[in-house]
C-alpha cells in the first residue's frame, strides 16, 4: 500500500488501455492516498464484489469500491465527469481498484492472480 507524508496528497491513475493516449488528454482518475482503515475496508468490499453472482449485482459493489478515496477525474467528456465509473467494464473496475489499493496498474503477473487456475492435468 503506498504511503504519503501529506494526508491530503493525491495521485493520478489511468487504465492500461489509455496508456497510449498523450498525458494531456488521457482520462485520469484522481485519488487521495488511503488510510489503513480505508484500505482494509476496500479489501473487504473487493472480496464482496468478487462474490457477486451477476453483473447487475457486481456493478454497484465495484462502484462503491472505487468511490473509496476518490477525489475527481480529469480529461473525461462532460457527460461522464460526474460519474466516470458508469461506463466502465468490470475488468476495468478491477484494474483501477488494484491501482488504488496497491499504487500501480496491474501487470500480467497481477492479472494471472485473478484468473481461474487451469485444471490439473491429473484431475479425473
Amino acid at each position: 500500500m503506498p504511503l504519503a507524508l501529506d494526508p491530503s496528497a493525491t495521485r493520478r491513475l489511468h487504465l492500461r488501455s489509455d496508456a497510449q493516449i498523450e498525458a494531456a488528454r488521457r482520462p485520469t482518475f484522481i485519488y487521495r492516498f488511503l488510510t489503513v482503515r480505508e484500505s482494509d475496508r476496500m479489501q473487504a468490499d473487493i472480496d464482496s464484489a468478487f462474490k457477486a453472482t451477476s453483473l447487475d449485482d457486481a456493478r454497484p459493489l465495484w462502484t462503491a469500491v472505487l468511490r473509496i478515496g476518490y477525489v475527481g477525474c480529469a480529461n473525461f467528456p462532460p457527460e461522464y465527469a460526474d460519474d466516470p465509473f458508469a461506463t466502465m467494464q468490470i475488468s476495468e473496475m478491477v484494474e483501477l481498484a488494484h491501482a488504488v489499493r496497491y499504487g500501480s496498474v496491474m501487470d500480467e503477473a497481477d492479472e494471472k492472480k485473478y484468473e481461474s487456475p487451469p485444471p490439473s492435468p491429473t484431475a479425473t
